[in-house]
């Protein structure tokens, strides 16, 4: 990222404070996808609002590309000749209008142990405020943490939800077309479901290394039963739903009680696609992964070391070979 910012104090004598950016950037997420901004801007306006809780609007206009595995783009978007393929993946308008709020109540700002927080944002793209037909979306997160001092340590819950849907605000329409790979859902890793790879919790795609013996069902299907060895990578395809809940308890060792910190932990979690009939939701589809983490108190932050047990056998899902 490289970018520029311009802020005022106030603006025309209002309690907001203005920002205009203007930036290029390079940014993905891990084997999902590569955004790359040719040129991009940003208006905002932040608001301290009663009990100092930041309200920012923004406008962002920006012109670039997204990259995406060609396997993933045929299964999610259906997007599988390599001309409309090259239609998704060029350089395009994407106009977003946001709004943040964020309410922070916590003891510390790297390590909490007493205290709540509350963030959420809404954002939306539309070609009425000049982005691509591609690439219209509404979506809204939310993310909760609360931290209380037991038994000499510290319990901390969390709870994310996250919701993307199409130009129309219906949340039983199927949206997989309008939401572009970099606005879609993805969870697992270490800030996330601690038993899932980064971005593997949820549907995947597979991309094999050649043309696999298969097994062909009574309706036609072609299921691949054995993927030793021939699967090149796992390409998440993320959602347009998501739930993430963790709960830790923490507590200081008794060798070296400034420097060591221990948590148990478990999380819950789940990706999917609203509209899908495969993938409907219900609290049994959530996975459960726990664990044990040792965190290390170092001059330049903490450095935390998760293992957790995931006892869930790999998800089925479309496998693509050249």
């Amino acid at each position: 990222f490289v970018g520029a910012t311009l802020r005022q104090p106030a603006f025309l004598g209002t309690r907001f404070t203005p920002g205009f950016s203007l930036y290029r950037e390079r940014r993905g997420e891990y084997v999902a996808y590569l955004r790359s901004t040719l040129i991009g801007g940003e208006a905002s306006a932040t608001r301290e609002l009663r009990d100092g809780i930041p309200l920012r609007l923004a406008y962002t206009f920006e012109y670039g590309n997204t990259q995406a595995q060609p396997g993933m783009l045929c299964a999610v978007f259906n997007r599988c000749d390599s001309r409309d393929r090259e239609a998704i993946q060029a350089n395009l308008p994407l106009a977003v209008a946001s709004l943040a709020l964020a309410r922070v109540r916590t003891d510390n700002p790297v390590s909490p142990g007493r205290g709540t927080s509350l963030r959420t944002e809404l954002r939306s793209a539309s070609r009425l405020i000049g982005s691509a037909a591609d690439l219209q979306f509404n979506k809204g997160t939310i993310d909760g943490a609360w931290y209380r001092p037991i038994g000499g340590g510290t319990l901390a819950a969390r709870l994310r939800l996250g919701a993307v849907i199409g130009t129309k605000l219906s949340f039983n329409r199927n949206v997989r077309f309008f939401i572009p790979p970099q606005e879609r859902l993805y969870a697992g890793g270490a800030t996330s479901v601690r038993g899932f790879q980064q971005n593997e919790l949820g549907s995947v795609v597979y991309i094999a290394r050649d043309a696999p013996d298969d097994t062909i069902l009574g309706n036609g299907t072609r299921v691949l039963r054995d993927t030793s060895g021939r699967v090149l990578r796992r390409v998440p395809a993320g959602g347009n739903s998501l739930v993430v809940g963790n709960l830790d308890y923490r507590f200081r060792t008794p060798l070296f009680p400034d420097l060591l910190e221990v948590s148990v932990f478990t999380d819950a979690g789940e990706v999917w696609n609203r509209g899908d009939s495969r993938q409907r939701f219900g609290f049994e589809r959530l996975r459960w992964t726990p664990g044990l983490g040792l965190r290390v108190f170092s001059p330049v932050g903490p450095v935390r070391v998760n293992v957790a047990y995931n006892p869930y056998p790999n998800p089925s899902g479309p496998i693509y070979y050249d």
